[in-house]
């Protein structure tokens, strides 16, 4: 599979090589903090996968991980996001007076 040409700054596009006009879009949609993962038949969406902002590190482990096993090269395991935040969110509850952190989900 390769990306077409198609590109924006938001968004990529993969061609399956079984079939040219099917493709998978991906968008980054950061307001709501979700990955939008959707199958294109033409020009017309068959069906969409909103993959949580938290969720995306592991499938990208996947991808590398099916990678790595392909080319026989090894691959650094990634960082879970959700350590980072939690580790400063304890740091932050461990001081003398807690800063009033807006808890997004």
């Amino acid at each position: 599979m390769g990306a077409s040409p198609l590109r924006h700054s938001n968004r990529e596009w993969f061609v399956d090589r079984r079939a040219p006009d099917r493709r998978l879009q991906v968008t980054w949609h950061t307001d709501h903090r979700t990955a939008v993962l959707s199958t294109w038949q033409g020009d017309t969406c068959t069906s969409t996968f909103q993959l949580p902002i938290e969720d995306t590190a592991r499938l990208i482990a996947h991808l590398a991980g099916g990678l790595s096993a392909a080319t026989g090269e090894t691959v650094p395991a990634p960082r879970r996001i959700d350590d980072g935040w939690r580790v400063r969110l304890l740091r932050r509850f461990r001081r003398d007076r807690a800063d009033v952190l807006p808890f997004r989900r």
